[in-house]
């Protein structure tokens, strides 16, 4: 992804190809009123020490989308917060010199950020449906509004779950 004109890539664990800092999580979740409400979270982390699957929320830099009831391809506006646990929401943290974290956060009332999914991927030898798209947006200072990011270009091609993207 590119923010505020800046490539932005999670990172690559050089001694294994299948692995990198990014995962994807898939749930099938019951909701009143919605029923069937299939859900997806997706993670991605950057750190200049090295890349650890376990850490990514240590991170210098981490990522994290939920886009739930994507039944089929299309456009998901992400207008929930992170505090809540069915809400469409993303986030980027970014570590301080001091060790604790700016985190911005999508906002609807502004330039909303938007996923847009190209695919769900059903393999029958896979149990859980991958996903493929695009997404764009605005992301905003939870405590300065007025500090924001611009996320363009972001991409996702996630057929397999987890941190392993080789297959099982």
């Amino acid at each position: 992804m590119v923010l505020d004109g800046r490539k932005w890539e999670p990172d690559q664990d050089e001694q294994d190809s299948c692995k990198a800092g990014f995962s994807c999580r898939y749930a099938d979740l019951v909701r009143p009123g919605v029923g069937l409400s299939p859900k997806y979270v997706i993670v991605a982390s950057r750190d200049p020490k090295g890349f650890e699957v376990a850490d990514h929320i240590k991170s210098e830099n981490y990522l994290r989308m939920q886009v739930p009831d994507v039944r089929q391809p299309g456009a998901y506006v992400l207008d929930g917060t992170w505090r809540g646990h069915f809400l469409p929401f993303m986030t980027f943290s970014v570590r301080q010199p001091d060790g604790t974290y700016k985190i911005y956060v999508n906002d609807a009332r502004r330039t909303p950020l938007v996923v847009n999914v190209s695919e769900i991927v059903r393999d029958v030898s896979i149990s859980m449906p991958g996903i493929i798209g695009t997404f764009s947006g605005g992301l905003y200072n939870e405590k300065d509004p007025s500090d924001s990011l611009v996320v363009t270009k972001g991409e996702f091609n996630l057929t397999y779950m987890g941190a392993n993207h080789c297959g099982y």
